[in-house]
């Protein structure tokens, strides 16, 4: 036996939940797109938000990372790029690493024999980079004038009494070094589209090089510090978006939304607004209707099935788990798949006895609701058969929210929608109490989520 890892989709062929229709809506939008543009691919943590740029990038470039056809009906060349901010939160100038994942693709593009080409580009644009992103910049112009770093908060006042000091006089230090830094603000956005210039004339000629459109996806943005995110997001708007630039952020909007009102320490801040601001178009990740997918459910549980177990065992327990999942329209691809690996082990660890139809489908709903919902499995914990009871009054309205609340010390009111979305969950067949209770502290002892 083998646990199924947590591993975005790379190849068409393991497309098994079907985003193909999905992605073939990004990839006409990217191929039509009058650069530079950015689009933003939105969706709730472990829906498969990965899996689509994945699939996406593979629709430019084969199994080995080379790009395809060049020129697919005479339209423009897509060179993707890919970046993963969460690996690069901690660096304090979070633009240069996706500045070097650039020069990396380029060196395997088009040779390392060529690096040489585009070293110059390079180094101009990392150093006006490093003149212009966050106050790293500015404070490095200050620290010579003052020997050491300078707040940038006594700025203002500094150059305002300097001014008043000097009225009518020549230009004051200060204001000769702020005059430096917007100039190389100016600077930081020529560079970096000259950088690009030269990747795409080193692929594929002068001629041509104006059909090239740079292709750069931006994973995992939203797991980042709120520091590391505002800086990747105000870069891109304020000096990366160029001609021949396309940008594709794969992000969780909620938490975005939540780092940016974090950020700015505002309720007068509107997360979406700001995002809007930056995104000029956003794909929502499709949700997986397993009611009407359910044979693309089946055939992608039985793929993780042979993964986990090598051989044709507990085919009948995995039939009894899809119904489950596609009945309470359980949807999330990296869920289900922990699910998978805890559901195994669960069956291990159940006598054959045990694994019928009067016991098997109350254990998989008490699995999902400890997976999904914790804070009522708690209930469950406490309560054993009558919390589906009162679950269920909760979301036909015989019992209010706030009534809810202060007799089960639980919040509900954020999950409700999704509690009403999958209602069915919450219906588990009679069975007997002690039974239940049992399966109850099965299921804690199996994922001891609290």
């Amino acid at each position: 036996m083998r646990f199924v890892a947590d591993e975005p989709i790379r190849r068409p062929d393991d497309d098994l939940l079907r985003f193909k229709d999905f992605v073939d809506l990004i990839e006409g939008a990217v191929r039509s797109t009058e650069a530079p543009f950015v689009y933003g691919v939105l969706g709730d943590w472990g829906t498969g938000k990965t899996s689509a740029l994945r699939l996406l990038e593979a629709r430019f470039r084969d199994e080995n990372g080379r790009l395809g056809p060049r020129f697919p009906d005479g339209g423009n060349i897509i060179v993707p790029i890919w970046f993963d901010a969460w690996k690069y939160e901690n660096e304090a100038h979070i633009v240069y690493p996706l500045l070097y994942a650039i020069k990396k693709q380029y060196e395997f593009d088009v040779g390392q024999e060529k690096r040489s080409r585009i070293a110059s580009a390079f180094r101009t644009v990392v150093a006006t980079s490093l003149l212009v992103v966050g106050q790293v910049g500015l404070k490095a112009l200050l620290s010579n004038l003052t020997s050491g770093a300078v707040d940038l908060k006594l700025l203002e006042e500094s150059i305002t009494r300097v001014r008043k000091a000097q009225e009518g006089q020549e230009q004051s230090p200060f204001e000769s070094i702020l005059s430096d830094w917007t100039d190389s603000v100016g600077q930081f956005s020529e560079a970096f589209e000259a950088l690009l210039d030269t990747y795409a004339r080193e692929l594929v000629g002068s001629e041509d090089q104006q059909r090239v459109r740079f292709l750069i996806l931006v994973d995992d943005l939203d797991r980042c510090l709120p520091e590391t995110t505002i800086s990747i997001l105000e870069s891109i708007k304020h000096h990366l978006s160029v001609p021949r630039c396309i940008f594709v952020l794969a992000i969780n909007g909620r938490v975005i939304y939540q780092t940016i009102r974090r950020k700015y320490g505002s309720e007068m801040i509107d997360g979406r607004e700001y995002l809007e601001k930056i995104i000029n178009y956003s794909f929502y990740m499709p949700e997986l209707d397993l009611s009407r997918e359910r044979e693309a459910m089946r055939e992608f549980v039985e793929k993780q099935r042979q993964v986990i177990l090598g051989r044709d065992d507990l085919r009948r327990e995995f039939n009894a788990l899809i119904n489950a999942l596609s009945e309470c329209k359980f949807n999330n691809p990296r869920r289900i798949k922990r699910i998978l690996n805890r559901f195994v082990i669960y069956l291990k660890r159940l006598p054959e006895r045990d694994r019928g139809d009067a016991f098997l489908p109350n254990a998989i709903r008490l699995m999902l609701i400890a997976e999904y919902f914790p804070t009522l499995f708690q209930l469950y914990m406490r309560i054993n058969r009558e919390a589906s009871e009162r679950i269920k009054k909760l979301l036909d309205g015989s019992i209010k929210v706030q009534d809810f609340e202060v007799m089960h010390g639980i919040n509900v009111a954020h999950l409700l929608p999704q509690m009403r979305h999958m209602q069915e969950l919450f219906n588990l067949p009679a069975a007997n109490d002690q039974i239940f209770a049992n399966q109850v502290q099965q299921i804690f002892e199996l994922t001891r989520l609290f």
